[in-house]
């Protein structure tokens, strides 16, 4: 019986603080200084706009960042567009009605590869870009905020009962 109720109230906090989570990333979006987009479709990746948030940029290195990112999207939306129709066929294929081997789907799944592998390099390059526009203190809260984020995660996982 208590296991129950401790399995329900796990279960509670975990669906409290996913709904809490959707109602926040809305006016922090909205809220951005930056304008990044916080779901991770920025040149940067899914980490860079909640770091660069946290590591309380000034205007000018605000507008640095901007700059860097404008220089970067259209490579980058390029890579993530390619992607998706890489694994769009990959996936038409795989679980088409037509028989497939894996000498079929090999030429699908390198390219799927190589375009992940030059969408992470581009997302480094930016990442590192912005970087070193960082001041030590900056760079210090930012650590800070990955750290607080780390934690977060890892409480989620203990009430989901993750290992």
């Amino acid at each position: 019986m208590w296991e129950e109720r401790s399995m329900t109230w796990r279960w509670s906090l975990v669906v409290t603080g996913l709904f809490a989570a959707t109602l926040w990333s809305g006016p922090v979006c909205a809220q951005s200084p930056l304008g990044l987009d916080l779901r991770g479709m920025e040149p940067g990746g899914p980490m860079l706009p909640v770091l660069i948030e946290g590591a309380g940029l000034n205007g000018a290195q605000q507008a640095q960042v901007r700059q860097i990112l404008a220089n970067h999207r259209p490579l980058v939306q390029s890579l993530v567009t390619q992607l998706s129709t890489a694994r769009e066929a990959l996936a038409t294929r795989l679980y088409g009605p037509d028989p497939v081997g894996v000498v079929d789907l090999t030429p699908l799944v390198q390219q799927v590869a190589q375009l992940r592998d030059q969408l992470t390099q581009e997302r480094l390059q930016v990442t590192l870009e912005i970087r070193n526009l960082l001041t030590p203190d900056q760079l210090a809260r930012a650590a800070q905020t990955l750290q607080r984020l780390n934690d977060w995660r890892a409480a989620m996982q203990n009430l989901r009962g993750a290992p």
